[in-house]
């Protein structure tokens, strides 16, 4: 009786969840699937009833999320300041942490306009990337 009861709250808790996103489904049911698997280790129930659930497949969404170059270039244009706007033409290239960690010391004017920048990337690993566009000079 106590073995059905459980399921059949566990079926109903896991359909009111099918109103959220399919990865957010399978992270709380992972997170029952756990603590399942601990009662059993300490003890507390005979068997381990996690792996009887299996978790849903998801959707991969990566490409719903990812910009069109003509969004992104209305994206630049709609940024207010010439800083903003530099930002954004640099996260095209390079990754949010990479971006937020530049220094000035990091930028190299040169006498063609541009600017050459040395990015810290993973490991530690410095990165040489030109920017053309970069006409000011940083505030003193």
């Amino acid at each position: 009786m106590c073995a059905s009861l459980f399921w059949g709250r566990l079926g109903r808790w896991r359909g009111r969840l099918n109103l959220a996103l399919g990865a957010t489904v399978n992270t709380y049911v992972a997170a029952v699937k756990s603590f399942l698997g601990f009662a059993h280790r300490v003890g507390f129930t005979r068997f381990n009833a996690g792996p009887l659930i299996k978790l849903k497949k998801a959707p991969r969404q990566i490409a719903q999320r990812i910009l069109s170059e003509v969004s992104v270039a209305m994206f630049i244009g709609a940024a207010k300041t010439d800083r903003d706007r530099l930002m954004f033409d640099l996260l095209r290239g390079l990754r949010v942490s990479e971006l937020v960690s530049l220094t000035w010391a990091q930028a190299i004017g040169r006498d063609s306009g541009e600017a050459q920048l040395e990015i810290i990337g993973k490991s530690s690993k410095a990165l040489q990337v030109a920017h053309t566009g970069c006409d000011r000079s940083p505030p003193v």
